[in-house]
């Protein structure tokens, strides 16, 4: 975290509590008023980029990843954050490039490859979204999400035995996930 005082410190982490306990609207009014009174605390700015995503407020979403990377451009995660939000509104061609520089910085980021493999699988590039997927998953062999992304992919391109496996092995790390569920019976009935 930036150096701060301990009023900052706490009005963060009263945002980030907020956050984790799903109010987003107070945190999001923490962070802006924290940022309000410091404007150049990174971790709120990010977490309020967050939280406007996750609220659907894309433009000033983007307004804070971009004010973010303005302090840190070569914040990893920060890229991958905003590459998210640029996928959920469909500038397919930015979120690419955004997950692109995440990987520059940090080019085994597990995270960075799985967003990077979702956004080339929404552009119809599914040979290269699953070789993204593929190291996300040879880099974090437990990271739930990118084997729930494999079979998506692989049954998108008609590999349904191994879509199958991959969404067994979600539902080995994540047993009751309704979506891998789903998406498992769906394979098995095409099967």
């Amino acid at each position: 975290m930036n150096e701060a005082s301990p009023w900052v410190r706490q009005l963060h982490q009263s945002a980030v509590s907020a956050y984790a306990a799903g109010n987003l609207g107070e945190a999001e009014k923490l962070c802006t008023e924290l940022i309000a009174a410091n404007p150049g605390f990174l971790e709120s700015l990010h977490l309020l980029a967050v939280v406007q995503s996750q609220l659907g407020k894309y433009d000033k979403a983007l307004a804070n990843y971009d004010r973010a990377l303005a302090l840190n451009p070569d914040d990893a995660k920060l890229l991958t954050s905003r590459g998210i939000a640029l996928q959920e509104i469909e500038r397919f061609d930015e979120a690419l490039a955004s997950h692109d520089r995440a990987l520059a910085v940090k080019p085994n980021d597990a995270e960075a490859l799985n967003n990077r493999g979702v956004t080339l699988q929404h552009m119809k590039r599914l040979d290269e979204a699953l070789i993204s997927i593929n190291q996300a998953v040879q880099h974090e062999p437990g990271y739930i999400d990118a084997h729930f992304n494999r079979g998506v992919i692989l049954q998108a391109m008609g590999r349904y035995d191994e879509a199958l496996a991959s969404f067994d092995r979600t539902l080995d790390l994540a047993p009751d996930d309704p979506e891998a569920l789903n998406n498992r019976g769906n394979i098995l009935h095409i099967l």
